[in-house]
């Protein structure tokens, strides 16, 4: 099929890139990347403003695109059905007045991975054997790692490679994001790409574009102070103290060396001008997440929460900003109902004491992950809180947590008969002394993964104050249990219930049959 199409794109806030004199697609467009099956697959570039440039795919298609005055180019190139695991890969060339061909193109599902340390996690950082991996010489599987980029405008291209997977390159590749292509290329049998685009340590505002974030009060507050901050920052003065922090770091280093003892103290970081840093809002946004759309994505993973969980209003607020994230990246890659599978932050810190811990933060940001992603559709949460590490903020079993990921694509997005997710908190009915608690995924039925009585539910009357509760799984319809019964002797008249509100609820039990684990909640 042979397509001309004429470009254009302007945006004057854009930097022109008509210093090009040849013919260059983005950095997505390398040797061994994976494309969107079935799909009009965006494609861009840059050339020489006005020139016309053609490319052609080796599976049939091609078209003709003029650039536009700044010298970028965008068209699409229509997709045919994945390979399977015995195709020939494809090459895509582009012509002008150079030509560029790329090559070991392989057609299949791609998958955009994004958040903070649990994303960018890697499989080498999880010290485990080449038997407790299991398999990963996959050459249907690559990833293109993003590198870091913090920008206070919106950039152009991202630097990165696609990577084929095998025993050796897999080393690098996001843990979470590798086991679900795993999952799915095992599932499917067919390519499977991962776009990496993650930074450690990242609060969900510098993810967000500003537009989006543009009516976040508490957002444009912290905006607004460190504006203030970066109108007084003194570089000189920074540095001063950096070197004075290194010298000493260095001195203690050696001091612990000579006396053959650990020295566990980390580095002095470089000071950073605050509208540089990682951590101001929308500069990720910007610098690794413009530059990809409209790059053909099946959906999107998302791993992060950690670093806005700094107190009750912040992990409530995170309700607003997930949302806001969704929506928005709905709109950039004008797919209203663009797949969004979020992973809840999982069990960490020291175990459960009190009924409610009032005073961590952890419950209030996976309640507002919750709602966020149960409020929208084709959005939801792959729960963790059973495989955690409490002392360790970046959790091993990334393989289970890939595995979750995938069921939750695999039945929404690719249609297989499989029980996607853990019991759902979906409603509460105040019966008399009791409250009836009815949940939904509850594949073949409510049960406990020890055998054990329900335990982690509390429970409060209209005082607010919550005591541990006695709960049990009520007999179901035809063998499908599907409520929970929760009460305590003295509370006539209870209101509200929480289940594992806690940072490290190490008590819940409650699963379905398929061994999913239910969803901390709030019934209020």
């Amino acid at each position: 099929m042979n397509k001309t199409i004429i470009t254009t794109l302007t945006c004057a806030a854009l930097t022109s890139f008509s210093a090009f004199a040849k013919v260059k697609p983005a950095n997505l467009f390398t040797d061994n990347m994976v494309i969107q099956q079935q799909t009009d697959a965006a494609i861009w570039g840059w050339a020489e403003p006005s020139e016309k440039v053609t490319i052609s795919a080796s599976w049939g298609d091609s078209v003709t695109v003029s650039a536009d005055k700044t010298g970028k180019w965008q068209t699409t190139l229509t997709t045919p059905v994945a390979n399977n695991n015995k195709a020939t890969p494809y090459s895509i060339e582009f012509k002008a007045s150079n030509t560029v061909t790329i090559n070991n193109v392989l057609v299949g599902e791609v998958w955009l991975a994004s958040g903070q340390s649990n994303m960018a996690f890697t499989i080498k950082a999880l010290k485990l054997s080449k038997q407790q991996i299991g398999e990963t010489n996959f050459p249907h599987i690559r990833e293109f790692t993003v590198q870091k980029n913090a920008s206070k405008s919106l950039a152009q291209d991202v630097t990165g490679n696609w990577t084929v997977a095998n025993e050796t390159s897999v080393a690098n590749f996001s843990a979470t994001a590798y086991f679900f292509a795993r999952e799915i290329h095992h599932k499917l049998g067919v390519p499977v790409g991962i776009v990496n685009s993650s930074w450690g340590g990242t609060p969900i505002e510098s993810w967000l574009s500003a537009s989006a974030q543009s009516e976040h009060e508490a957002t444009q507050k912290l905006i607004a102070q460190q504006d203030k901050w970066a109108a007084n920052y003194n570089e000189k003065k920074q540095q001063d103290k950096y070197q004075q922090k290194l010298a000493k770091w260095k001195n203690d280093r050696n001091a612990a060396k000579t006396a053959g003892q650990k020295f566990k103290q980390r580095r002095p970081k470089q000071p950073q001008h605050p509208h540089t840093t990682q951590r101001y809002p929308s500069n990720l946004y910007n610098g690794m997440i413009n530059p990809l759309k409209p790059y053909a994505i099946k959906g999107v993973l998302w791993y992060q929460g950690e670093a806005n969980s700094k107190s009750v209003a912040k992990g409530n607020f995170y309700q607003t900003q997930l949302t806001s994230l969704i929506n928005g990246y709905r709109f950039d890659w004008n797919k209203s109902d663009l797949p969004f599978y979020a992973v809840q932050l999982a069990n960490f810190k020291k175990p459960q004491v009190n009924p409610v811990e009032t005073e961590q933060y952890w419950p209030n940001t996976r309640e507002s992950m919750r709602r966020a992603t149960k409020a929208l559709n084709n959005a939801d949460i792959a729960v963790a809180i059973d495989i955690g590490d409490a002392n360790d903020i970046h959790p091993k079993n990334k393989m289970e947590l890939g595995r979750r990921l995938s069921l939750l694509a695999l039945k929404n997005e690719y249609n297989q008969d499989v029980v996607s997710s853990g019991p759902s908190y979906q409603s509460a009915e105040v019966m008399d002394s009791k409250i009836k608690l009815k949940f939904s995924d509850v594949g073949s039925g409510l049960t406990t993964d020890d055998g054990k009585p329900l335990t982690g539910f509390a429970i409060a009357g209209s005082d607010g104050n919550y005591v541990w509760a006695e709960a049990k799984i009520l007999p179901g319809i035809k063998g499908k249990q599907q409520f929970v019964e929760v009460s305590h002797p003295e509370i006539s008249k209870p209101v509200a219930v929480k289940y594992g509100w806690a940072d490290n609820p190490s008590t819940i039990n409650l699963y379905n049959k398929e061994g999913l684990p239910a969803s901390p909640f709030s019934s209020n």
